[in-house]
């Protein structure tokens, strides 16, 4: 599934999200991390957790240090096994099921939580650059910035760039996205 801009993504994954159900559904029974066999760097097969002045532990090589790499799977609830029936519940969840977590990690992450944020709600809301300050200015009075017009399409534009980034590298945009502003 590859999307022609962004905001199609993040438009068709808020309202898929509001159709499922009742907001407290997540359609993921399980999820877990996925490591690879040998380090990318050295190739060396044993690996060890690190956390000792990390905010989260992860997982990196025994031999070069270098954290290891891994791939974040994530199971259904219901039928556990993928059919390949079209229409099927697995086949209608499976692509939000992951541009979803991938949204998420972006919205939380600290170095793009704002424009990310802002790019989100004004595709989801349809709201203009001064609506959107206006808005946000009431709400996040302790932002580390004025919410003015000009900031907002400076938050808006960054947000997008990351956000597109992101799914063109997974495949869900293509290459051509940028030229579709």
């Amino acid at each position: 599934m590859v999307f022609d801009t962004p905001e199609d993504i993040v438009v068709r994954y808020f309202n898929w999200s509001a159709s499922i159900g009742a907001p407290a559904l997540d359609p993921v029974a399980v999820h877990g991390r996925v490591y690879a066999i040998e380090c990318k760097a050295c190739h060396h097969q044993i690996r060890h957790s690190k956390g000792k002045g990390l905010t989260i532990r992860t997982e990196v090589c025994g031999r070069c240090g270098r954290p290891w790499d891994f791939e974040d799977q994530f199971i259904l609830r219901g039928n556990l096994q993928i059919t390949r029936r079209p229409g099927s519940t697995e086949h209608w969840l499976s692509p939000w099921v992951d541009i979803g977590p991938e949204l998420q990690r972006l919205y939380d992450h600290r170095e793009h939580r704002w424009p990310v944020r802002t790019f989100c709600a004004r595709c989801i809301g349809q709201l203009s650059l001064r609506e959107v300050a206006t808005e946000a200015s009431e709400r996040f009075r302790r932002a580390p910035f004025a919410w003015t017009k000009e900031r907002v399409a400076t938050l808006y534009d960054q947000g997008r760039a990351v956000v597109g980034d992101r799914f063109a590298r997974k495949k869900w945009l293509g290459a051509e996205w940028r030229l579709a502003s």
